[in-house]
């Protein structure tokens, strides 16, 4: 599989050719390169818009698809470009890359197949194989919210995941009581919706019975390698390696540790990787500090918008502000 003989690369959305993320251009043809030099036998599936000019890239199929226009985070550019180009590859395998990302090693091959166990209770079991996939976000930040970068799997089980109805933004972020849906949450939550009841609209709906399903789900259907473990990068929005941004991704995305912990739960498998200093102070203390000063944040804007309304206060704030522009 090293050389991706049984592996189709299926890179999805716009083709890029100005600069983007950090200063990149063409970055499309260069993520068909980095296939090309990683995965020499894989086959490379282009699938982007009609009326695309896709000259100079290198690819073996070239999908072209109507574009559905934009919506909310372009979720639905995603699912008909990736849909399409799932269902034009031959290969066995599939790794779906975004259309601004390119690989740099092939650490993801690591995880396929080796996690097969399951636990008794069928219940959140959906796929027939888990998906290898780079990032999702644990509980600790939120749930029922999945990275849509990178995934890597066999190609039944990703057009499982895929084929999913298009999203009506109407039924969406339309009232201060419904949960904030975007890319991320509308895909794990329609792809969960085809197996299990979820109820997952009001703010309400974040229960605990909920946090225990949504990592039910990514624990029994997915393997979690964490952000900087999977082998992709993104031109577009190009990962900090720098410590400050390692430990915000410890913050809002599952680490392999954390994943191969819950799988052990729910399997009777053994043996967790050890903590690294670094992901430790990441999850530990850099991550609840931040939440803590979310809230607090949280809890001054409501104090502000409550008193707005009264006269006093907007007298106070004029004052403060004509004093702080005397000095």
């Amino acid at each position: 599989m090293n050389s991706g003989e049984n592996i189709s690369v299926v890179i999805s959305g716009p083709v890029f050719r100005d600069e983007i993320g950090d200063h990149t251009k063409d970055a499309t043809a260069l993520g068909c390169l980095s296939v090309r030099k990683l995965l020499p036998k894989a086959e490379i599936v282009l699938s982007t818009w009609e009326n695309t000019d896709v000259s100079g890239i290198d690819f073996d199929r070239l999908v072209l698809s109507k574009d559905p226009g934009p919506n909310i985070n372009n979720v639905n550019r995603q699912i008909c470009s990736r849909q399409a180009g799932i269902r034009a590859a031959s290969r066995e395998y599939v790794l779906a890359l975004r259309s601004e990302s390119h690989i740099i090693n092939l650490n993801f091959l690591d995880y396929i197949d080796k996690y097969q166990k399951h636990s008794q209770d069928s219940t959140y079991t959906f796929l027939k194989n888990r998906i290898v996939i780079a990032a999702t976000t644990p509980p600790r930040c939120t749930i029922f919210h999945i990275g849509d970068f990178y995934f890597f799997g066999h190609k039944s089980d990703l057009l499982d995941f895929w084929d999913i109805p298009l999203c009506d933004d109407s039924k969406y972020n339309q009232r201060e009581e419904q949960i904030e849906y975007n890319a991320h949450r509308y895909l794990i939550t329609s792809f969960t919706k085809k197996y299990y009841p979820l109820v997952f609209e009001n703010k309400t709906d974040i229960t605990r019975e909920n946090r225990e399903a949504y990592e039910r789900i990514m624990t029994e259907n997915f393997v979690i390698t964490g952000l900087h473990d999977f082998g992709a990068r993104s031109y577009k929005y190009p990962i900090e390696d720098s410590f400050q941004g390692r430990l915000w991704h410890y913050h809002v995305s599952y680490t392999f540790r954390e994943w191969k912990k819950l799988y052990n739960r729910l399997t009777g498998e053994k043996g967790v990787p050890k903590y690294s200093l670094e992901e430790f102070f990441g999850i530990h203390i850099y991550s609840p500090l931040y939440v803590f000063r979310a809230k607090v944040s949280a809890v001054r804007y409501r104090i502000c918008k409550y008193f707005s309304k009264y006269r006093w206060y907007q007298l106070l704030k004029r004052l403060k502000s004509r004093l702080l522009n005397h000095k």
